[in-house]
């Protein structure tokens, strides 16, 4: 073979070649990070919602709680409104912003209104269907539920409910 009529194309094929490889390759990387940064949003999206929801089935056992007692026994360390019993046995609704608070959670229960149970016994003895003078008591109340958990990351997940408590005289 004889060298000087070599021209030295194998070579910039093969370095052609490595710059396509390496594209492809940093194309993947690219991919490969986008895609991690979003199964974290959502795995923090995920969390964030749950531990809202979580604040939502704590504050049904504390509004049956303050409207049976009218206290805060075993939720007292989670509330932050002084008034929340007296604001929760009222008739009026209320529009205050934050209830409970743990860490990064933050509830609000606000009283919606009241309304007469169907068929209560109350209602039967008195011999009428409606509201009347026969029942004060066989009253459903609405009480409306926010909770809003954040994360240092900025994200944030907000989970509102409507309870109905059943007074059951």
């Amino acid at each position: 073979m004889d060298k000087r009529n070599e021209k030295g194309y194998i070579l910039v094929i093969v370095l052609l070649l490595m710059v396509v490889l390496t594209i492809v390759g940093l194309a993947a990387i690219s991919t490969s990070s986008l895609d991690n940064m979003l199964s974290g949003n959502i795995r923090l999206k995920a969390l964030n919602l749950a531990r809202a929801d979580g604040g939502t089935e704590l504050t049904t056992g504390l509004i049956q709680r303050v409207v049976r007692n009218m206290d805060t026994v075993g939720y007292a360390n989670l509330v932050t409104d002084a008034g929340l019993a007296t604001e929760l046995r009222s008739l009026y609704f209320s529009t205050d912003t934050q209830d409970l608070s743990y860490g990064n959670l933050s509830v609000d229960i606000d009283y919606m209104y009241r309304l007469a149970q169907k068929g209560c016994s109350q209602e039967q003895a008195a011999g009428y269907e409606g509201i009347g003078k026969g029942s004060s008591k066989c009253m459903d109340f609405f009480y409306r539920i926010n909770s809003l958990s954040t994360d240092m990351a900025n994200s944030e997940g907000t989970v509102g409910a409507i309870y109905r408590y059943v007074d059951s005289g």
